[in-house]
């Protein structure tokens, strides 16, 4: 019997013992920043997108993993102006709040 496609996909736990969910903040008083995802590659070098996220201050797509050492590109609604804004981010910068999240600020 032949291996399916899902059969050399790395699980969730795998993925996350070599990359990181990306949570995205917006600190600033009052956040400007309502919604946003993120850009960048995944465990299989391949560049993806999140889905649009809340930030309300914080928010993330889970089960999205992103390598360690990249530059990641952050869309924000502006939900003052109406307008998006792309942000870039080096990933190492980011807080790494537990062994699968690093934390992110764009304010």
């Amino acid at each position: 019997m032949g291996t399916t496609w899902l059969g050399w996909m790395p699980s969730a736990a795998h993925a996350a013992t070599r990359n990181y969910e990306a949570v995205i903040c917006d600190a600033s008083q009052g956040g400007d920043y309502s919604i946003g995802n993120v850009g960048g590659y995944n465990q299989n070098n391949q560049f993806v997108h999140t889905s649009n996220f809340s930030l309300l201050p914080c928010g993330y797509q889970p089960n999205w993993w992103f390598k360690p050492d990249q530059t990641l590109e952050i869309n924000l609604y502006d939900s003052t102006l109406g307008t998006w804004e792309r942000k870039y981010k080096k990933f190492p910068s980011c807080e790494p709040v537990d062994t699968s999240q690093r934390v992110c600020d764009v304010s």
